[in-house]
């Protein structure tokens, strides 16, 4: 059975599955329609993706005009991959960082995006 609490797991998927993209549920075309109304006031927002994996949705978010965004996953593994995939994305950041005990001053992000990170806890 699959331990989806582990960082080990979570380690081990991302160097396997290293150089692809997945987003759990739904990919930013389906998402676009219903997270654009609640962040498009303001393309300044700090935005936070909490639990980001490997999925693409920070870098479709700075593709169409965020670019404030930080991404948080615990997997130092999938952090390091995303960094490098999207190295040109100057002011994306991705982090090593467990999203239940964050190193972050307190009321810093205007918009905190999960779409599947506590399902896993």
């Amino acid at each position: 059975m699959r331990d989806y609490g582990s960082p080990s797991y979570w380690d081990e998927r991302y160097a396997v599955e290293d150089g692809s993209n997945f987003d759990w549920y739904c990919d930013f075309g389906t998402l676009k329609a219903y997270l654009m109304p609640y962040i498009m006031f303001d393309a300044e927002n700090e935005i936070l993706i909490a639990g980001c994996g490997n999925s693409r949705l920070g870098a479709d978010l700075y593709d169409v005009g965020f670019h404030n965004l930080t991404c948080i996953d615990r997997s130092a593994v999938v952090i390091s991959q995303m960094g490098d995939r999207y190295a040109d994305k100057e002011e994306m950041e991705f982090s090593v960082m467990d999203a239940r005990a964050m190193e972050l001053p307190d009321a810093c992000f205007d918009v905190i995006i999960d779409k599947a990170l506590f399902d896993f806890q």
